[in-house]
């Protein structure tokens, strides 16, 4: 079982997550970054982390706070997800790479499916995860 953190400010988006995920696993859901921050900085054991690019305006994108989460827990996993086409975040997520920063992407557009991408991503990095 893994702790996933769930970082999106669509309501349908965490619904489907939580309906998706948990069980088996636990899930902590952020609708924007300080609270994916607060959560990040508290006690709780948090394996993965599954950020929405775009979070609401005034906030920051999902690289800063993907770049910030590796800072408060060097050893999280990151998966991006997005819409926009990989060209245009590739030059970014090479250089969190960079900094050895662990973080995928991963293009929303493909709908429920998705999950289950995110769901084989973590069972490729957490060894205890079982696959569904």
């Amino acid at each position: 079982m893994a702790s996933i953190l769930v970082v999106t400010d669509e309501p349908f988006e965490r619904i489907a997550y939580q309906a998706i995920l948990s069980p088996p696993h636990w899930l902590a859901i952020a609708s924007n970054s300080a609270e994916a921050l607060a959560i990040l900085r508290s006690e709780l054991a948090i394996d993965f982390l599954v950020c929405d690019h775009r979070l609401a305006a005034g906030d920051m994108d999902g690289i800063d706070l993907i770049r910030q989460a590796s800072e408060i827990r060097p050893n999280l996993f990151s998966l991006l997800t997005t819409s926009e086409t990989p060209r245009k975040l590739q030059p970014q997520l090479d250089a969190l790479a960079g900094q050895g920063v662990k973080a995928e992407y991963y293009n929303k557009n493909q709908g429920v499916k998705g999950v289950r991408v995110i769901v084989e991503y973590m069972a490729e990095y957490l060894p205890e995860y079982h696959k569904i």
